[in-house]
């Protein structure tokens, strides 16, 4: 028998951003992307080498991101994780 792995993606708020941690391993350089509740990016981040992403709650234009609901998507090579989030 196959015993299945469930690995999720968990936000976390700090002042005006998110903090994303997963109980996967995410290896630096791996891409966080942010979007909107109609499915804009509104940006994106890259981890480092401490096994969570920290989003500073900006857009890639530079201004502050709007209240309201989002969708982080972690994409680490071949492997994606998902997350809903209020800011």
């Amino acid at each position: 028998s196959e015993i299945l792995a469930v690995h999720f993606l968990r936000a976390n708020p700090m002042a005006d951003g998110m903090v994303f941690t997963s109980n996967k391993t995410i290896n630096p350089g791996a891409e966080l992307m942010i979007y909107n509740h109609v499915g804009q990016l509104v940006g994106s981040v890259y981890a480092n080498n401490d096994n969570m992403i920290v989003w500073d709650g900006m857009t890639a234009s530079g201004s502050t991101a709007d209240s309201g609901m989002y969708v982080a998507v972690l994409r680490d090579g071949a492997s994606m994780l998902s997350t809903k989030f209020i800011k």
